[in-house]
């Protein structure tokens, strides 16, 4: 199966805003706020028109943005106008990416932004992700896919989100490729998360896969260790929190424990640059320039393939903007 490729471009995770009371204004009447209240996440899955594939990708990322304590998404016709006119545009003019040039056929805009606003969307595009896998028919995948990744997977659970448009497109050949494209966009950009940090996987997660192939993704997260499809590590593991002003995180990294062997699993720690990490030996930490928008997450890739069936857990320790947090969770892998 052909990995993920493209990254989130521009992702964007906004901290949550909006006016709170405010006091007594000269002469004793009270200010009023002009600002529309902060939209509250979608909690619960949201009904939409899709079917076959369309379905399958809809329930699973709103399967895992509820899991994992962000906003559902609901559908918006103008973002699946966007999708899919990407996804048509690449199978037509044989390309794989985010960007399109003006002049090929079905353009319809140079980046995700531009296609959004071209087919109407009024409210705010955070990002787009792309998926190249062959031969499948399952819209699950697809979002699966991105899942089991770095910069896709703090894309697709982008907080401040609540709106997607969803495109397939099958490419012609002897063993066909299915190209999605999901467009994920917000009425509200203050919109905050319901869990704070949210991970990935969730704690107490159950099938999480045993493997990742970074080759897969591009950029690649580990371009000097990973060169080919050969290549296998353990699956990228998400921490992320808001941080609202320009400060980093300290983070204090216990390890990866095998729960059953009481081992601690080596790895890599990938993170934005104003973050500082402590973390026990074996484990590498690394800044990585991908992440510029997203300083709020930290992402632990174990070096290894992770074994089957078997329950990891793992402590991070928290300080940031002058408040400090624990987090420690387990899941367990796939048999």
């Amino acid at each position: 199966m052909a990995g993920i490729a493209a990254m989130a471009a521009g992702m964007v995770v906004a901290g949550c805003g909006g006016g709170g009371d405010e006091g007594p204004a000269p002469g004793g009447s009270a200010a009023v706020s002009t600002e529309k209240p902060v939209e509250q996440p979608i909690l619960t899955m949201p009904t939409s028109t899709y079917t076959g594939m369309h379905a399958e990708a809809f329930k699973r990322i709103n399967e895992a943005r509820i899991a994992a304590g962000v906003s559902a998404l609901k559908q918006s016709v103008e973002l699946d106008r966007a999708a899919q006119a990407h996804s048509d545009y690449q199978v037509r003019n044989n390309v794989f990416g985010h960007e399109q040039s003006s002049g090929q056929p079905l353009f319809t805009g140079v980046d995700y932004i531009q296609r959004a606003r071209q087919q109407a969307y009024l409210n705010l595009p955070q990002t787009e992700v792309l998926a190249r896998i062959g031969s499948t028919r399952s819209g699950a995948n697809h979002i699966n896919s991105h899942l089991n990744s770095v910069y896709h997977l703090a894309a697709i659970l982008t907080p401040n989100a609540n709106e997607l448009g969803i495109g397939f497109a099958v490419e012609s050949g002897g063993a066909p490729s299915v190209i999605s494209s999901i467009t994920i966009g917000t009425s509200d950009r203050r919109l905050p998360p319901v869990i704070e940090p949210w991970t990935w996987p969730v704690k107490d997660a159950t099938d999480v896969p045993t493997t990742f192939v970074p080759y897969s993704e591009t950029p690649n997260p580990l371009p000097d260790v990973a060169s080919n499809y050969s290549i296998q590590v353990g699956p990228p593991i998400m921490y992320c929190t808001r941080v609202i002003r320009t400060v980093g995180m300290q983070v204090d990294f216990s390890g990866l424990n095998d729960v059953a062997r009481a081992r601690v699993v080596p790895g890599w720690i990938l993170k934005h640059s104003s973050t500082q990490v402590t973390a026990p030996s074996g484990t590498d930490v690394r800044n990585d320039s991908n992440l510029i928008k997203a300083p709020h997450c930290v992402f632990v890739i174990p070096k290894e393939p992770l074994q089957k069936g078997t329950q990891y857990e793992l402590t991070l320790k928290v300080v940031y903007e002058g408040r400090s947090s624990q987090t420690r969770w387990s899941f367990t892998t796939a048999s």
